[in-house]
């Protein structure tokens, strides 16, 4: 029992941080729930293309910006921070491309704590 509230809080936290058990939606950095909370499908993907063939030839000039619209992006978020984050394709697969605005944030109880 003296861990029950820790299990109500965030599941997947607790069954990898206190019962051993891998959980995949479970991260230190990025909560599942969270991330699910803060999911919107409001914006448009700036990109033109879903896949981007970029560099394959030693005369290819191309550049991921060449396929990014920043029509797309509202004007409202052009002027704050943008997190970018590539998974870069080293084994032969695709590349991925993401990034996020952060909008607002309330803190939760835990964040008052750190």
């Amino acid at each position: 029992m003296g861990y029950y509230e820790n299990f109500l809080d965030d599941i997947d936290i607790a069954l990898t941080d206190i019962a051993g058990i891998s959980v995949t939606s479970s991260s230190k950095y990025i909560s599942g729930v969270r991330i699910a909370q803060a999911k919107t499908d409001k914006y448009k993907n700036p990109f033109t293309k879903e896949i981007i063939v970029c560099g394959n030839a030693s005369d290819d000039n191309t550049q991921y910006s060449d396929y990014f619209d920043l029509t797309q992006i509202p004007i409202e978020l052009k002027y704050r921070p943008l997190f970018i984050h590539l998974d870069m394709s080293i084994s032969g697969d695709k590349t991925g491309i993401g990034g996020s605005w952060i909008v607002g944030k309330k803190p939760g109880t835990k964040d008052l704590y750190f």
